[in-house]
């Protein structure tokens, strides 16, 4: 399990110092590329926020899904059931790093306290898709999570079901949705919106799915140890 959600992480790390479609038709899986307006929420100040990134995009074949923001990617691929977590750390003076999660990994709920995912029974339609609502929230040391989804059942492999790395247990794929975290070390409370602004049908160049060759494969304890070891350097 990304703890806290790896594009949450990321903004906040460098901000501290550092369904179906119709109940009478079967869904097609989904295949083309998805993009998401990023909205948030807080009492942090208006620049800082702008800091944070403000889009994503995700391309998804009938195997692999590549989610892209300002800060970092992440490639799933259902044939391995294999995450692998993209961060380029070199804009604060550090490298570009793969971690890499098995799904007994990602469904590891590590250090994550009273984990609650309840569907609420509710539906929406979502560029025409029928998706179910759920709400859950958890904690960690480090912060208090509460989160909204709307999901779509049998969208795309199961698998991809786990690409924000939080929502365990969830049924359907989370096409739109939004995550409040409250963090206990800057007492700062952050919303998080993603919101599906297109779909795009159509197939992804299989290169996308890629990993660069510039990108080191690390364990999340030596990234977090090299990280803290950066961040000491400026106290």
């Amino acid at each position: 399990m990304r703890k806290i959600g790896l594009f949450l992480c990321l903004p906040m790390m460098a901000l501290c110092g550092l369904g179906r479609v119709a109940a009478q038709e079967a869904v097609k899986p989904f295949q083309g590329t998805i993009q998401y307006k990023i909205t948030y929420e807080s009492d942090l100040p208006a620049e800082e926020l702008a800091q944070m990134p403000q889009s994503a995009e995700i391309k998804i074949s009938d195997t692999k899904l590549l989610m892209n923001t300002e800060a970092a990617k992440a490639i799933l691929n259902a044939e391995e059931n294999r995450a692998y977590n993209l961060l380029n750390l070199s804009r604060i003076g550090l490298g570009k790093y793969v971690i890499v999660e098995t799904l007994d990994e990602m469904r590891d709920t590590g250090d994550v306290r009273n984990y609650v995912l309840k569907p609420t029974g509710e539906t929406k339609t979502i560029h025409g898709y029928t998706a179910k609502r759920a709400v859950g929230s958890y904690e960690t040391p480090q912060a208090d999570m509460s989160f909204e989804i709307y999901y779509v059942e049998d969208f795309c492999p199961a698998f991809f079901n786990y690409v924000e790395g939080s929502f365990i247990g969830l049924e359907g794929f989370p096409l739109a949705y939004s995550v409040t975290m409250k963090n206990h070390m800057q007492d700062v409370t952050v919303k998080t919106v993603f919101t599906p602004e297109s779909l795009q049908y159509g197939t992804t160049d299989p290169k996308a799915f890629n990993i660069p060759k510039a990108y080191q494969t690390v364990t999340e304890d030596e990234l977090r140890q090299m990280v803290e070891e950066f961040m000491s350097a400026f106290e």
